[in-house]
Formats: structure tokens, sequence, C-alpha cells
């Protein structure tokens, strides 16, 4: 058996179909930092959560979810 070098065990782990990324610390300080003041808006809420893929994803996938949208998309990703 050979060892792997670092860049094929990054390349295995991203084409795993349940990857996980973990949401940047700063980036969920700052969404409560928003839901917790008296003016928290969406288009606030909406920009944050753009500068983060991972969080974006979870959010797309969240919206698209049956629960959510019942028969049809919301949106594309």
């Amino acid at each position: 058996m050979t060892e792997l070098s670092l860049q094929e065990i990054i390349q295995g782990k991203l084409s795993e179909e349940d990857l996980e990324l973990p949401v940047i610390d700063q980036i969920a300080l700052e969404l409560q930092r928003i839901i917790n003041s008296r003016k928290c808006e969406l288009s606030s809420l909406a920009r944050v959560i753009q500068t983060d893929q991972s969080l974006a994803m979870k959010v797309l996938n969240l919206a698209n979810s049956p629960f959510f949208c019942q028969s049809q998309k919301c949106i594309e990703h």
C-alpha cells in the first residue's frame, strides 16, 4: 500500500458527496449580531451569508427542501 500525498488526500475528501465544510466563526458571530439587533433585515443576513460558500449552500439546500418549497425549487444552485 502506498502512502497518499497531502494533495491526493485533499482531492479525495473534496470529491466525497457527504463533505461537510464548517461555517467560518466570524460569519456566525456576525449573523448573531445582526439577528440580535433591533433592526434585523433580511438583506443584511443575505449579504453576510453570501460571504461563506458552505453556509450559503446549506441555506439553499434548506430553502429548496420539500418542507419549505413544497412542489417547486425556490432557487437553482
